[in-house]
C-alpha cells in the first residue's frame, strides 16, 4: 500500500517554524497547508494563501495535524485546542516550562491522536551510523559534548515565566534525550550552571555531567555567552572514536577511528526535521509508536527540573526514578 502524506498546519512563526519549513519544503511526508503565525513572519518562505486565522486551522482548514513551534508557556494550551478539534499534534521541545505544567496533557493520552514532541536530534542522518559502527563498542563510552549558541537577542528565552529556563531547556533538552535514546537510562547527574547578571532565574551556561545505568558517562558543556557558535559530539571507547561537528557550511563532518584507520563522511543536518516528520507521518498511518511521545517529553521534563533543583544529590534517584516510573 502507498503511504500518503500527511497534511499538517504549522503555529509559529520564529526560528523553530523557519527551520523546520524551510527543512519540509521537498518532503514527501508532509504538505505544509496551512501556517498561522505574524504578517511579518516567515516572509518569503510561505505562500500568503496559506497564512490562516487559528479558528481556521482549527476548523477550516483540510489539516490531518499540527505542529506547535511557539514559545515554551503556550505549547500545553495550543495541544489541547489541537486535540479538540479532532486532529494530531507535535509540540517543540521542551514540551513546556515546568513538569508540572507538562502533565496536564496526561488525561489526553487515551485518545485517538498522537501527541508527539519534536525531539528532532534522534533522527539525523548520522545516526544510524553512529548505532552501527559505534554503539557495539564491548567497552564502556565516554561522551564530550559542546554545543555553544549565541545569546538570543530581544528573545522571550530570557523571560523565565516564558521560557522555564534558559541555555538548559533550549538546546541542553536535546542533548540529554538524544543521550538517553543511545546510551540508556541515566543514574546520576553533577551541574553547574551560571545565571545571567540581568535574569538571575535564566542559566546562561552549564556544565552537566552524566552517569548511565550501563557504565558510560557523558560531559556536556551548552553555552549562549562563546564568541563562535559550536556543536560538537564527540564519543570515545578503548576501541573506538567517533566525532560528529557541525561546519559553518551548513554540513556535519563525522570522523570515524578504528584500528588506526580513520573514515570521513558528511550528513545533511536538515534530515533531522525530514527524518522526524517522516516518523511522525508513519506512526500516524500505522498506529505505531515510531516519534517521541508525550512520555518521552515528561521524561525529559522531569530531568530539566531535576538539573535546576538546588538539591542535586540526595533526592536525585528517588525523582529520576519517579520519572521512569510514571508514564511506563
Amino acid at each position: 500500500m502507498k503511504t500518503r502524506t500527511i497534511k499538517i498546519g504549522v503555529i509559529g512563526g520564529g526560528e523553530g517554524a523557519t527551520k523546520a519549513i524551510s527543512a519540509l519544503i521537498n518532503c514527501k511526508a508532509v504538505q505544509i497547508n496551512a501556517v498561522v503565525c505574524d504578517d511579518k513572519e516567515l516572509t518569503g518562505l510561505i505562500k500568503p494563501a496559506i497564512r490562516v486565522s487559528m479558528h481556521d486551522l482549527l476548523h477550516v482548514c483540510d489539516v490531518d495535524a499540527v505542529y506547535i513551534a511557539t514559545p515554551n508557556n503556550t505549547h500545553i494550551d495550543l495541544a489541547i485546542d489541537v486535540l479538540r478539534a479532532g486532529k494530531h499534534v507535535m509540540m517543540e521541545k521542551p514540551v513546556a516550562v515546568s513538569f508540572s505544567e507538562a502533565s496536564r496533557l496526561i488525561s489526553h493520552k487515551q485518545t485517538n491522536f498522537s501527541i508527539a514532541v519534536a525531539f528532532k536530534k534522534r533522527y539525523g542522518d548520522w545516526i544510524e551510523y553512529f548505532k552501527k559502527h559505534m554503539v557495539t563498542s564491548r567497552h564502556p563510552i565516554t561522551i564530550n559534548v559542546r554545543w555553544y549558541n549565541p545569546a538570543p537577542q530581544g528573545n522571550w528565552r530570557y523571560i523565565y515565566a516564558i521560557s522555564g529556563g534558559g541555555v538548559v531547556m533550549d538546546i541542553g533538552s536535546h542533548v540529554i534525550d538524544l543521550l538517553e535514546v543511545l546510551f540508556g537510562q541515566i543514574l546520576d547527574i553533577e551541574v553547574k550552571l551560571k545565571m545571567s547578571e540581568r535574569f538571575p532565574q535564566i542559566d546562561e551556561e552549564a556544565l552537566i555531567k552524566l552517569f548511565f545505568f550501563n557504565g558510560h558517562s557523558a560531559t556536556i558543556e551548552l553555552s549562549w555567552l562563546k564568541s563562535q557558535s559550536c556543536q560538537i559530539y564527540s564519543f570515545f571507547s578503548l576501541e573506538k572514536e567517533f566525532h560528529l561537528k557541525r561546519q559553518y557550511d551548513g554540513t556535519d563532518l563525522g570522523t570515524f577511528k578504528y584500528n588506526k584507520e580513520t573514515t570521513n563522511i558528511s550528513f545533511n543536518p536538515s534530515m533531522e526535521y525530514v527524518g522526524l516528520f517522516t516518523a511522525w507521518r508513519d506512526s500516524i498511518e500505522k498506529n505505531e509508536r515510531l516519534v517521541p511521545q508525550l512520555d518521552d517529553g515528561l521524561r525529559n521534563q522531569s530531568i530539566m527540573q531535576v538539573i535546576y533543583s538546588e538539591c542535586y544529590r540526595k533526592p536525585l534517584l528517588s525523582q529520576l526514578t519517579v520519572a521512569r516510573n510514571n508514564f511506563n
